[in-house]
């Protein structure tokens, strides 16, 4: 076999190597950025990282005491977790469609607090809570420099196997 078609094989190679890398970056970042959105959340910081989750109004928590066996596990009457129950973080989904990655809210909600059927989705209300509180759901600088730093190892490594 001539040098150059060896060539073209090899830059086959490796160009398939790199699209099946980015294929499954994108399905396993798809989670990825989801628990790092989570995280930020959970650890009471807005998308700016720069703001921090408003502390909740003594009504409220008044409100998510009587209500406490509701509440999301990971949260507590006095302490805000974005949501009354986690609905909106627990409803994020993503998708990985080739190398395109979408995270979105289910619109659904579950019930209220108060055991109450919901009136508004996950997309409403998210939209309210980012009008009045600041903006939660996204990825902060952090987070995509992050998912392009293990997108990136990801394709190397496929690269050295195509070139061993």
């Amino acid at each position: 076999m001539k040098p150059s078609a060896q060539i073209r094989l090899r830059q086959k190679a490796i160009k398939n190597a790199v699209f099946q890398a980015q294929k499954k970056a994108a399905k396993e970042l798809v989670q990825i950025l989801i628990d790092a959105i989570r995280m930020r959340v959970r650890q009471l910081h807005l998308l700016s990282n720069e703001k921090t989750i408003p502390k909740l109004k003594p009504s409220t928590v008044l409100y998510r005491e009587r209500y406490s066996k509701n509440l999301a596990q990971d949260t507590s009457p006095k302490t805000s977790n974005a949501t009354a129950t986690g609905q909106m973080i627990d409803s994020m989904r993503g998708k990985a469609t080739g190398t395109k990655i979408t995270i979105d809210l289910k619109p659904a909600r579950k019930k209220e607090l108060s055991g109450s059927k919901s009136t508004q989705t996950n997309v409403e209300v998210n939209k309210w809570y980012e009008k009045g509180k600041g903006e939660w759901f996204g990825l902060s600088e952090k987070d995509k420099q992050e998912g392009i730093d293990y997108a990136t190892e990801l394709i190397k490594e496929e690269i050295k196997k195509v070139l061993k």
